[in-house]
């Protein structure tokens, strides 16, 4: 029983030792992890080499500059490009710079289109094929398409086309609808 209590202290202490210097990849030199509430820009200086930090509306941007590649921490000049879950990631490095962008995927969409009143079919037709087919085909994804009218007449609609309309409407079940006098 003894021996057990000495191995679990042993184990726990070594652990408390090792974290600090394993440390986490997904922090920076400063300490802080990639992703903040809000924007925040930092500035600071990491041996020779300056350090610019930005992030702003999900976006995170980091550039280290060294001056003539003295106390770089890469090698070489290449790029790389990928995803990493939802965020595209680009990353630069070149003798005396580096560059890292990370983007997350845009999750909502929205437009508003004005259509010809006389070829409402036609217009329509071409918005579900070239738009609303390729967002609702995407999985997960919850498409809501409205459709708002408005309509003035100078000189007053007549009583039966207030009416036609909104027996019309009622029929079709729009959400809301109605005329006014001014």
């Amino acid at each position: 029983m003894r021996t057990w209590t000495i191995l679990g202290t042993m184990i726990v202490f070594c652990i408390g030792i090792a974290a600090p210097v394993l440390g986490d990849d997904w922090q920076e030199q400063s300490g802080r992890g990639r992703w903040w509430q809000g924007d925040y820009k930092e500035e600071y200086w990491d041996g020779p080499c300056q350090v610019k930090t930005e992030s702003k509306q999900g976006e995170f941007k980091r550039e280290v500059k060294c001056k003539d590649g003295i106390g770089a921490r890469w090698r070489g000049e290449w790029k790389k490009e990928y995803w990493d879950g939802p965020c595209k990631v680009k990353i630069e490095a070149k003798r005396d710079e580096f560059k890292e962008a990370e983007t997350p995927k845009p999750k909502r969409f929205h437009g508003t289109v004005t259509l010809d009143p006389t070829r409402v079919g036609r217009d329509a037709g071409r918005i579900a094929d070239e738009v609303i087919s390729h967002l609702s085909g995407l999985i997960g994804s919850n498409v809501t398409v409205t459709l708002e009218i408005e309509a003035e007449v100078k000189s007053g609609a007549p009583d039966n086309v207030v009416r036609t309309v909104t027996e019309n409407c009622r029929t079709l079940k729009f959400t809301s609808q109605g005329f006014e006098k001014e």
